[in-house]
């Protein structure tokens, strides 16, 4: 038979087990009395002194509402609400909020609203989805698929001047398909990111210029299912995150995620993956906010390069580390990604469902609330990013016999087919001459990666 002192000890393991698994590393749980699901946005309000969460809260099956989180409870904004609100922004002393056709109480929302003093009203119409409201450069900005606003010819991004919401394109056959999702002002320029196709022009990615998108600059590569979904200026560069195909050669500098100097794109310190130099598997960024220290992205990824940062991770300019997002008790294993982030002040909160029945009441709201970070840390990166290192490979073309000598120490071969497909990879245990055999590829043209402690370079490779 167990002894009393057995006993005592054995509940003493089982608290603390279960304190451990049921409260995350550094995070906290903002606690709530509803379910809550199809999250679109998640945004501070200053004017409300709220953090205003843009999916909704399940009050029954076909009741919701909206509501913000004052720091300590939740607080519920007026009337029930439909489930096509999408984003949501500070405009005079109250909230604006866009999205597609919905209702407030019993009144049908053209697409905007406006939320004063516990009370909704309906200052605009729009005849479309709007996808993105946001403030840059001290000016309002509309994006979505509408066309009119106030009955007035207003297409795909709109800017408030006055009380008149004017349009920022001119209407142009060349645009095939458009789902524009945010804009950015950096360095006297606008740009333009989202799902859209230009003939003879950009997609996805762009400049505004003459009341048209234009491309912004040599380097950026959209193929299928590329999306840009956020824009954001830190540390002086413009910082682009979505599905975004990285892989070096002739796909894109970054995987997911990538910086603009206004000249050039290069990747952040290294590439997301959900399994380490897995380029084919998803890691896509879904969110980005940023303070002055740092930027946080969230998404699918697993593994920055091979350091892990599952989920959650902040970059200071020079390394990634790890918000232990991995630490939750959640059983997603990765599939269900943390999809919103937002900053009050410095204190992050993010979006991530814990339990997998949306409609059943969980803890879905967590705030970071800091700690240890030296052992979740990549360490130094930029300066590997930038360094620049020559090496020779010889002969190319090739038979599939190749030497490669290189000024630095050689750690990884990556090979990618013309398609950007990896097709073989090789670690090495820091070498200067390497011997590499890829006899068993077919003939083509190739892209070979080598990277090492200071260098990480591209070139291309034939094989005949």
């Amino acid at each position: 038979m167990m002894s009393l002192r057995s006993s005592l000890f054995l509940l003493l393991v089982i608290s603390l087990a279960t304190n451990l698994i049921s409260q995350p590393i550094n995070w906290e749980g903002a606690e709530h009395n509803h379910a809550a699901g199809l999250p679109r946005d998640f945004t501070y309000s200053e004017n409300l002194g709220l953090t205003v969460y843009c999916g909704i809260f399940y009050r029954g099956p076909s009741d919701y509402y909206l509501a913000g989180f004052n720091g300590t409870n939740w607080e519920t904004l007026g009337d029930s609400v439909g489930n096509a609100i999408r984003t949501a922004v500070d405009f005079n002393s109250g909230l604006l909020v866009g999205g597609s056709t919905s209702y407030i109480g019993t009144q049908n929302m053209p697409h905007m609203a406006y939320f004063e003093n516990s009370e909704w009203s309906y200052p605009y119409i729009f005849d479309g989805i709007i996808a993105k409201l946001t403030w840059t450069n001290d000016t309002l900005f509309a994006l979505g698929t509408f066309e009119e606003v106030d009955g007035n010819p207003v297409y795909y991004i709109a800017k408030l001047v006055g009380d008149t919401w004017i349009g920022v394109l001119e209407p142009s056959d060349d645009i095939d398909f458009a789902i524009l999702q945010d804009i950015a002002y950096y360095d006297g320029d606008y740009y333009v990111a989202g799902n859209f196709q230009i003939a003879n022009g950009p997609s996805d990615f762009g400049k505004l210029e003459n009341g048209a998108i234009v491309e912004a600059a040599d380097g950026f590569v959209s193929v299928g299912g590329t999306i840009v979904t956020e824009l954001e200026v830190f540390q002086d560069e413009l910082y682009l995150s979505g599905t975004i195909y990285g892989g070096g050669g002739d796909l894109n500098a970054g995987n997911h995620l990538m910086r603009f100097d206004g000249e050039s794109f290069s990747k952040v310190g290294c590439d997301f993956f959900r399994t380490p130099f897995e380029y084919e598997g998803l890691g896509h960024v879904l969110d980005m906010v940023a303070n002055e220290d740092y930027l946080y992205c969230s998404g699918s990824f697993l593994y920055c390069d091979d350091f892990p940062v599952t989920q959650v991770a902040r970059w200071d300019g020079e390394e990634w580390c790890s918000l232990y997002v991995d630490s939750f008790h959640d059983t997603f294993s990765g599939e269900q990604a943390p999809r919103h982030l937002t900053l009050k002040g410095d204190t992050l909160m993010m979006y991530y469902p814990t339990y997998q029945d949306l409609e059943e009441v969980g803890t879905y709201f967590w705030l970071y609330t800091g700690g240890e970070m030296t052992q979740s840390c990549s360490g130094p990166l930029s300066a590997k990013n930038e360094a620049q290192k020559d090496f020779q490979i010889f002969p190319n073309p090739s038979t599939g016999n190749i030497t490669l000598e290189s000024e630095a120490l050689i750690q990884r071969l990556s090979v990618f087919n013309a398609m950007g497909r990896l097709v073989f990879q090789e670690s090495i245990q820091n070498k200067t001459t390497h011997q590499l055999n890829l006899s068993h590829l077919s003939k083509g043209l190739y892209l070979l990666q080598i990277s090492g402690e200071e260098f990480e370079k591209t070139e291309k490779l034939v094989l005949e």
